[in-house]
């Protein structure tokens, strides 16, 4: 009686390896992913601010939103440095980039912690 309470233990702590090892696949897997996506909407956030910026007529702006675009072109940049600089754009870009501003950053905070 005691062997096959002792079988049964070693199989669900061996299916509970499995799962452990399982969970950490997709959870490496799935974060890997969603950094993939941040750097996406990232390159589409600096297209559709180069697209802005090239028909704005407010220069303090272009010039403001130049030197974050500039920043985030760098080859050594960390994701706090990313979301730093997202947070500085300036406040009278259209709500449509800012809006994906704030998407982008809110995906940041959560890899930031």
């Amino acid at each position: 009686m005691e062997a096959n309470w002792f079988n049964i233990l070693i199989e669900v702590g061996f299916f509970l390896f499995l799962a452990l090892l399982y969970y950490l696949f997709q959870k490496k897997r799935i974060i890997r992913a969603d950094i993939n996506d941040v750097f996406h909407k990232l390159e589409k956030l600096t297209y559709d601010l180069n697209h802005f910026l090239d028909s704005s007529t407010d220069q303090q702006l272009v010039k403001d939103s130049n030197k974050v675009l500039d920043e985030l072109e760098r080859e050594e940049i960390t994701l706090p440095e990313i979301k730093q600089l997202l947070e500085n754009l300036p406040a009278n870009l259209p709500t449509e980039i800012l809006q994906f501003r704030d998407e982008v950053i809110e995906q940041l905070n959560f890899h930031c912690k």
